[in-house]
């Protein structure tokens, strides 16, 4: 059986659907988000594969659990697989994915529009 391992590059874009003005330290949140992740899989079988590019978006509710503190469920579909050979005898493989990351989320001060922050957590 192979195993998938998704790459650690993703690019996520956040857009708030609600009005920042509005919005209050203890309002919850919608946003949607988009990504690029690079993956492949790996294992004694597979011989000689790259990396492939893959693309995923969705959905996330923060709502706060504190001053800095959010508690943020997604819900995402993202593209994922990989890449072995070259010319004629290359194959792909594409995987596709519901998750549902269930992450907290750590907010940074900061006195501009934007605010920058750390989120972990495991993923369905």
């Amino acid at each position: 059986m192979h195993r998938m391992w998704g790459a650690g590059l993703a690019l996520t874009l956040s857009l708030t659907a609600a009005s920042v003005s509005a919005q209050t330290a203890s309002t919850p949140r919608f946003g949607v988000t988009a990504e690029l992740n690079l993956a492949k899989v790996s294992g004694d079988e597979v011989p000689d594969v790259s990396n492939r590019l893959g693309f995923g978006g969705g959905a996330y509710l923060a709502i706060p659990m504190g001053p800095q503190f959010d508690f943020q469920p997604e819900i995402l579909f993202a593209t994922k697989g990989t890449k072995s050979g070259s010319g004629s005898q290359e194959a792909k493989l594409a995987l596709s994915y519901v998750e549902i990351p269930l992450l907290a989320r750590v907010n940074f001060k900061s006195s501009s529009s934007v605010t920058p922050f750390l989120a972990f957590g495991p993923a369905l």
